[in-house]
Order: C-alpha cells, then structure tokens, then sequence
C-alpha cells in the first residue's frame, strides 16, 4: 500500500472512531457492548459503538473491527479522559471465536484491555483494579 493510500486509510479509521464516540461524562466504558453502553447511561459516560452493521462491513472486508475501537480509546486518552473503566472484562480473558450475537462478544474489549496493558502508562493512566486513572500531572 502506498504512503497515499495509507494515510486516506488512516483518516477513514479515525472518522468512523470518531463517529463511534458516544454519550458523555468524565469517564470510558468500555466491555462487551450491550453492557458498556447500558452502564454507560446508567451512570454517566462514554462508550464506543461503531455498531453491527459497521463490524459486519470491516469484516467482510478482512479487517479487524478492534482497530476502530483502539482508535477511539486512543482518542480518549488523548482528550485527557479522567478515568477508563472495563465492565465484567478480565486481563486473562481468552479471545473468543466468532459468535452470532454481536453484543456478547468480548473479544474487542480485551484488545482493547491488552493494549491499555501495554501503552496506557505513556498516556499518563495509572491501573487500579478494572479502571485505569489518568495521573493528576497529565490532568488539564
């Protein structure tokens, strides 16, 4: 793929990241997607939902959804949100293999755990438990 291409791929993973993006408050939801967005609005804050139909499309087109998810956190973090939380997602958990209900899979939300594992301590976000809190030097 060339430099061009790249980078017009990389600007359409981060518009439908960005688009993804939903609800408010002053901390991440993240975990199997029905659950992350009811608690979510239950008690206040953003969760990420490119929706079915999106997964079903990036798929067929041999692309990892996760990647939209990862951006969208990484979107978050670089906001400067104050606190990250997994919902019922263990740092253990196996990725499954493909399920027919979408909403039960847990396996974007251990990526995306994976990968707080590694990188959330160069955004400045400290683990405590299932919640990773952003350091008050990083803080605005």
């Amino acid at each position: 793929m060339d430099n061009k291409k790249r980078k017009e791929v990389a600007a359409l993973i981060r518009t439908i990241a960005t688009e993804s993006i939903r609800s408010s408050g002053d901390r991440l939801v993240l975990g199997r997607p029905d659950e992350c967005i009811q608690n979510a609005l239950d008690y206040g804050g953003f969760f990420i939902d490119a929706g079915p139909e999106v997964i079903k499309i990036l798929d067929q087109a041999g692309i990892d959804p996760a990647i939209i998810y990862i951006e969208a956190l990484k979107m978050k973090m670089e906001m400067r949100i104050p606190r990250i939380d997994f919902i019922n997602i263990r740092p253990d958990a196996e990725l499954s293999g493909k399920v027919d209900d979408w909403n039960a899979d847990p396996s974007i939300a251990i990526q995306q755990m994976q990968w707080m594992i590694e990188n959330a301590q160069e955004y400045g976000y400290q683990r405590e438990g299932d919640s990773w809190i952003l350091n008050d030097e990083y803080s605005d």
